[in-house]
């Protein structure tokens, strides 16, 4: 809704930033709670139905064990969830976009293996944002996954730009800058969740910035709302 809502605004250059995994700090490790959307995702993709488990087997004791059994196709996402999460969240962005020849999702780290994503849409084109395989038109729009360091962002605000196409730049992690948001001013934050010490920022456009502060009771109070040409600052 929230790229909904820029494209009609007339923004062409966007920014979507959330928890790529629900325990990002924890990606490494692996909680329940990641896990489960680890399953989600394989599931989502078309690459797995996830861990089976497995009967039969028993300990040293003699006692019956749990056992989790996952294909070579789930383990893609069990070993880079953040990675695979990421393509997830290009997906689900995507229909916001409209009608489109091609969707280029464009990798500023890394490569994610997609061949044997199934349900990803027909019109998706993953490649690394370096490739010198991108031939972006006027009828397509651009998701720039990840994009770290300054140089990134100006290189997929160049490509999509110079094609007239729109773009989301997704779930920057990094920053170059002590600020909220990525680097480049032409670039609007219409979707925007950032943790921060005992608590969040938020922004849904084409609402303002909002901080919340976690309460020990589970819940959030809103500390401050700001105007659409204001920010809080870190």
């Amino acid at each position: 809704a929230c790229i909904s809502a820029g494209l009609r605004s007339g923004l062409a250059a966007m920014e979507v930033r959330t928890q790529a995994v629900p325990n990002l700090d924890e990606a490494k490790f692996g909680t329940p709670t990641n896990e489960r959307f680890q399953i989600e995702c394989a599931r989502n993709l078309g690459l797995s139905s996830g861990p089976v488990k497995a009967s039969g087997q028993s300990n040293d004791a003699g006692l019956q064990k749990s056992v989790k059994r996952f294909d070579g196709n789930y383990m893609l996402v069990k070993r880079d969830p953040i990675a695979y999460a990421n393509i997830e969240w290009a997906r689900r962005i995507a229909p916001a976009f409209g009608a489109r020849s091609k969707v280029w999702v464009l990798l500023a780290e890394g490569r994610v293996d997609t061949a044997a994503c199934s349900k990803l849409p027909k019109n998706f084109v993953v490649r690394p944002l370096d490739s010198k395989n991108i031939d972006i038109g006027a009828r397509d729009a651009v998701i720039v996954v990840a994009p770290g360091v300054t140089t990134s962002w100006q290189k997929g605000y160049d490509l999509a730009e110079g094609a007239g196409a729109p773009v989301v730049f997704l779930n920057s992690q990094l920053s170059e800058r002590y600020a909220l948001g990525g680097p480049l001013d032409a670039v609007e934050e219409v979707y925007y969740l950032k943790p921060i010490s005992k608590g969040f920022v938020f922004r849904a456009y084409p609402r303002g910035w909002e901080c919340f502060l976690d309460k020990p009771d589970g819940c959030q109070e809103k500390l401050a709302t700001f105007a659409n040409d204001e920010r809080p600052t870190l």
